[in-house]
């Protein structure tokens, strides 16, 4: 049964050194996230992620571009927007971060733009949602009040 706990799945090759790290993430798996899981949704991030493990060797050049490109740029790479569901991580990254693999560790920052609503108009509207909610209660108890006679 699906319970919302995060989880990772590592896969190893046999033989050889590792000079880097994929990580992939999900959000969604294509099903609704509740108890039963089993109702399909239109998002569905595992087929991309699918194919990005399979050209990983490709997207590890896109990434190495996207990193050189952005210090030449003098800023620090991590500091840039990555969109991607996927990243990379040298070995020699997460050897100085005590061989801690956890994703978010070295995912590249991203920003989403938050909009920003007048404190104001919040607090008008809770306002009114409270009114409702008021009003409500006392027609509630002016009916239990008249089913009791």
């Amino acid at each position: 049964p699906y319970s919302g706990v995060k989880t990772s799945v590592l896969l190893f090759r046999k033989g050889g050194t590792t000079e880097r790290v994929m990580f992939l993430h999900a959000d969604n798996d294509g099903y609704k996230l509740d108890a039963r899981h089993d109702a399909p949704i239109d998002e569905d991030d595992l087929p991309g992620l699918v194919a990005a493990f399979q050209d990983r060797t490709e997207l590890a050049k896109h990434w190495a571009q996207w990193q050189s490109r952005h210090s030449r740029e003098g800023g620090n790479p991590e500091t840039k927007e990555w969109a991607e569901q996927w990243w990379f991580a040298t070995a020699e990254d997460i050897k100085a971060n005590d061989y801690n693999l956890s994703a978010g560790r070295y995912r590249p920052l991203s920003q989403v733009q938050a909009e920003h609503r007048d404190p104001r108009e919040l607090l008008d509207e809770l306002a009114a949602i409270e009114a409702e909610i008021l009003a409500e209660v006392e027609a509630l108890k002016v009916s239990l009040s008249e089913n009791r006679l």
